[in-house]
Order: structure tokens, then C-alpha cells, then sequence
């Protein structure tokens, strides 16, 4: 038979050996190309601990941006991923985008302008969405007419104008 110093000893590896399922620690989280989670300063896990995942600048969240420690001390599944981000480049007929660009990532913003005589129907400025449209529509640019309230000269002819 043991001696109660041999029991005092033993007794805390006997317990830790066979530890109930939910207080079994989870691993470091899962680690995601070109992103990052929030428990880097954690030095461990639990069951019903979490972690919030983001993508870095340029790229998109695809699934839960948090996991979830599970009681059998793994990580819920499945564990999101980023993807990069890139909207085509809009294209506005009798206008232009200011400041244009050769790529274009989620959140990035692109605003118009019309050419002289024309004017924007819908938002001049619209965002890249993580599906890769830009949101809300790119609007156009539809011929105008002068709305001068003092005069109400029409839009022709075009300038230059001759000033008196």
C-alpha cells in the first residue's frame, strides 16, 4: 500500500490522467493564410473559448469569422478562410473615375465624374463588396441640360464660351 506521501504525490497526476472531456484544453487556433485571429496573448484554451478571425488589408472573410473551443478540446469546424479581394475596374461611359487604378480591393472606393455636358444618374461613389461587385450599382453618365435658373440657356453650343 502506498504511504501518504506517495498518495499526496500521485494524486494530482491521477486526476490530471483522467481529466472529464470538458475541461481538456484546445490547441493554439487553427492559423489562416493572410489573416489573423485575436488569442495570439493567449497562453491556452478551454471549451466554450473563442477566437475572432481577420483578413489582412486585401482580402475577404469567407465563413464564421469566430471558432469555437469544443468540449473534446479541438476547434469547431469549419474555420473560415480569406480570399483575396479584387473588383474589376468599372467602366462609366462620358465620364471618368478619379484617381483610377490598375486593381481594386474589398472596401477599396472608386468615385466618378461625368464629362462636360453629362451628368451622374445614381451614386458617384460606390465600394468594392467581398463577392467582388461594387455596391451600389456604378452609376452613368446621361447628356444634361443646363439648369440655369437665372437664364435658362441651353447646353448648346459647347464651350468654350465667349465672355462679353
Amino acid at each position: 500500500a502506498p504511504t501518504e506521501l506517495e498518495r499526496l504525490c500521485t494524486f494530482p497526476v491521477i486526476l490530471i490522467s483522467h481529466l472529464p472531456l470538458a475541461v481538456r484544453p484546445c490547441p493554439m487556433p487553427p492559423e489562416v493564410a493572410n489573416g489573423n485571429h485575436n488569442g495570439q496573448d493567449k497562453a491556452f484554451f478551454t471549451a466554450g473559448m473563442s477566437v475572432r478571425y481577420t483578413c489582412n488589408a486585401g482580402f475577404y472573410l469567407v465563413g464564421n469569422a469566430a471558432v469555437f473551443c469544443r468540449a473534446s478540446g479541438n476547434w469547431s469546424q469549419p474555420r473560415p478562410r480569406c480570399e483575396a479581394a479584387n473588383c474589376p475596374v468599372p467602366q462609366i461611359q462620358n465620364g471618368r473615375i478619379v484617381a483610377l487604378r490598375s486593381a481594386y480591393a474589398h472596401r477599396d472606393t472608386v468615385t466618378f465624374e461625368c464629362d462636360p455636358g453629362y451628368a451622374i444618374r445614381g451614386h458617384r461613389q460606390v465600394q468594392c463588396q467581398p463577392n467582388n461587385t461594387w455596391e451600389p450599382p456604378v452609376p452613368v453618365c446621361q447628356q444634361g441640360k443646363c439648369r440655369n435658373r437665372a437664364l435658362k440657356l441651353p447646353c448648346s453650343p459647347k464651350p468654350p464660351f465667349l465672355a462679353l
